[in-house]
């Protein structure tokens, strides 16, 4: 890092240069500046990330992994850490698809790690999903409804504990389909009945029991005027591109909020008629994390999906 340090001593009208003995000084050349708006450094962290990003970007798939797992390793409370957690997941898919491994890398971290441990856990259990390994993720998302971190987190739990279930009915491996069920729920009472169920479901944002005081995100609407579909890409990075459907016409609205349901973006789409519609949404300089993202006809709200903005 390239940083000036510049020291004045303004007195009595004059600008007097402080001399400042450094040991060993005769290893030192300083040549001080005056700099008042400040020279940024770019942090190590930040400079590891673009690097594993140039890397990812020309299919230089290893060397992103090596990059990012250095910075992770050597900056872990930089929020650059986070970003690169999310970014060995995502590369996972170009590299040997093995999840085991990846999930047993994230499930080192501890809460003592608490800058990375959440972000971790979280992923460790995305391994298992992709891995079929159904069982401790279910445990976890049911863990989750439980001892939410926040209303938020046990409602997003139900959803992707339902896409779960109904991953498992289609995993002809051994789901529901397989006539003998290995896999044991605590909260039957969630298991989506059937993918037209579950869908309602995502749209209406359902109750928990244990609720805490509800926000943005849980105002629960019955008629379903319309669909979202999933942003890309997701982990959404500079521009995301939102496809959604209207069912009659109406004035649409697209909003999306953080994870504590603070209002991020309104974004009125203007009065459209029934039909498919597709919106892009830039994300530059939205905080990484997990964010919500709703449909609104009428001023009603008919759908809603997560993003992750990296």
């Amino acid at each position: 890092m390239n940083c000036l340090l510049s020291i004045f001593l303004v007195i009595t009208g004059a600008a007097i240069l402080t001399i400042i003995n450094i040991y060993p000084s005769k290893q030192f050349i300083t040549a001080p500046v005056w700099d008042p708006q400040g020279t940024p450094c770019t942090s190590g962290g930040k400079v590891l990330y673009e690097t594993g990003i140039e890397y990812f970007a020309d299919e230089n798939y290893t060397a992103a992994k090596t990059a990012f797992i250095e910075l992770i390793e050597t900056y872990p409370d930089d929020p650059f850490a986070i970003a690169s957690l999310h970014e060995l997941f995502a590369l996972e898919q170009f590299l040997d698809n093995d999840y085991a491994t990846l999930g047993n890398y994230y499930a080192a971290f501890t809460p003592a790690d608490s800058t990375l441990f959440d972000v971790a856990d979280f992923l460790a259990t995305r391994c298992n999903v992709v891995g079929k390994n159904w069982q401790p993720a279910i445990d976890w998302y049911e863990n989750r409804i439980e001892n939410p971190p926040s209303y938020q987190d046990s409602v997003f739990a139900v959803i992707d504990l339902g896409d779960i279930h109904l991953m498992m009915e289609a995993d002809t491996i051994g789901g529901a389909k397989s006539g003998t069920p290995r896999w044991h729920y605590r909260l039957t009472d969630i298991k989506p009945h059937s993918k037209q169920e579950h869908e309602i479901n995502k749209a209406t944002l359902p109750q928990i029991k244990s609720q805490k005081p509800q926000t943005a995100y849980s105002i629960p609407q019955t008629n379903k005027k319309g669909a979202l579909g999933q942003n890309v890409p997701n982990l959404a990075t500079g521009i995301t591109t939102i496809d959604f459907e209207i069912y009659a016409e109406g004035a649409v609205e697209i909003a999306i909020y953080n994870i504590a349901g603070q209002l991020v973006k309104s974004l009125p789409q203007g009065t459209l008629a029934e039909g498919s519609y597709q919106t892009k949404i830039t994300v530059a300089g939205m905080p990484v994390g997990m964010y919500h993202y709703a449909l609104f006809i009428n001023g009603e709200r008919t759908d809603a999906k997560k993003m992750i903005v990296n």
